[in-house]
């Protein structure tokens, strides 16, 4: 049931640009996809006219000196401003604790977390965590591959035909829609444009002079998007999994 792939995107505050570039990818092909979001924004607005295809979730950053607050709390009040519905999270940087989760799960009605990293780990299902017999559960689905982490291995795979990118179980994979726009293999060309001014302010003309021509995250990422697309029953969101995992638990 959960031997599936699919497609997550943390926003990380990029430019209006290069959200509707990556979202028109998913959108001629008409592939699902769950995003994570950082700040509001006429883009990220124009993702939930589409919600049979674009899932929104939050992406709140507790780091200390957080564009989005001073404290969690105030972090999650901001993201739940923007888009009060979700019920959803990755946390930036993947800052997770015990009481954390629970003030989520408690406080702000988040259902689903996504912030376990399990690189190319085999047979990934969800699972649930309780904080106490009077609580409602959190479901976490950990993932499963992310293109900045794949900059770091000795050997990075760009093709999504090799075999490791097949394995059994859940392989959630997450991109981040500057990668996918650069065609980031490594961060020399990001870091560049993030240099001296806010990674938003970018603009196109800026960030195609230095687009990567080779193999990148964005041959990863449309080749995926490409098998997604003539598979229409095995496209699904992070809710898609959720409502089913709690089907199969009742």
């Amino acid at each position: 049931m959960f031997n599936r792939h699919l497609i997550t995107l943390d926003i990380d505050w990029a430019p209006d640009e290069v959200i509707a570039e990556v979202s028109g990818i998913l959108l001629k092909k008409g592939v699902k996809s769950t995003w994570f979001i950082t700040h509001d924004s006429p883009a990220i607005r124009k993702l939930a006219d589409y919600p049979e295809l674009f899932e929104l979730g939050l992406h709140p950053n507790f780091n200390t000196g957080s564009s989005q607050g001073d404290s969690p709390n105030d972090v999650m009040m901001s993201l739940k401003k923007i888009y009060p519905h979700s019920n959803l999270v990755r946390t930036h940087g993947l800052i997770q604790s015990t009481d954390l989760l629970a003030m989520l799960t408690t406080r702000f009605n988040i259902e689903a977390d996504v912030s376990i990293f399990l690189p190319g780990t085999p047979d990934i299902i969800p699972h649930e965590m309780y904080f106490s017999k009077e609580l409602k559960s959190l479901i976490r689905i950990p993932y499963f591959w992310e293109d900045d982490f794949e900059f770091y291995k000795p050997v990075s795979c760009w093709s999504f035909d090799d075999q490791r990118y097949h394995c059994s179980g859940l392989k959630v994979f997450n991109f981040h829609p500057i990668h996918v726009v650069l065609n980031s293999q490594d961060e020399k060309a990001y870091q560049s444009i993030k240099s001296g001014k806010k990674i938003q302010d970018s603009t196109m003309l800026e960030i195609k002079p230095i687009i990567n021509k080779g193999i990148g995250t964005r041959t990863l990422f449309v080749d995926l998007v490409d098998y997604l697309s003539k598979r229409k029953e095995l496209q699904f969101t992070i809710g898609d999994i959720v409502r089913e995992w709690k089907a199969v638990k009742k």
